[in-house]
């Protein structure tokens, strides 16, 4: 059971993204493993665990969830792709896809757009920003695909966006 629970520490630790090494003191793991060591055994588990959820992967998290939050942490890079959210929340590209699609309503890139598409009305009504500017701040390599893919969300173009509110 003992050896057991340290396994069990080690993989949450690597789960969660973190080298179990640097993580979990060597004296506990040793002390969990000695026959008086239950209290060592609860404890290394606990720093296991704790480490897990400050790195936003407990188990209140689903992959939607944690792609989400990546995304949002990620939106600006022009060469982020679904298989580099697969690969972050651990699931197969088509496997994400359905998950992501059932779960949130729209397809990967329809989210990464809406996303993009949001930043950009905030900075369009915030900041003085050329619209060429705020296509490469949202992940748009191209300012005039970043302004049709505006229109095309919005209805308006991104001059209009800001006039109409208050930019």
């Amino acid at each position: 059971l003992r050896i057991a629970a340290v396994i069990a520490a080690r993989q949450i630790v690597t789960d969660a993204g973190a080298d179990p090494q640097k993580v979990l003191d060597e004296g506990l793991i040793a002390e969990a493993l000695r026959a008086e060591g239950l209290d060592a055994v609860r404890a290394l588990l606990n720093a296991a665990m704790a480490c897990r959820d400050s790195r936003g992967r407990g188990l209140g998290q689903t992959p939607v969830a944690r792609a989400r939050r990546f995304l949002s942490q990620r939106y600006s890079d022009p060469n982020l792709m679904l298989q580099d959210v697969a690969g972050e929340v651990g699931m197969s590209q088509s496997h994400f896809s359905t998950v992501f699609g059932q779960e949130t309503g729209l397809t990967f890139t329809q989210y990464l757009t809406a996303l993009r598409i949001g930043k950009a009305k905030e900075l369009l009504s915030a900041t003085a920003m050329r619209s060429s500017e705020i296509a490469f701040a949202v992940g748009y390599n191209d300012a005039h695909y970043f302004s049709y893919m505006f229109k095309k969300q919005t209805g308006m173009t991104p001059s209009e966006y800001r006039k109409a509110n208050g930019g």
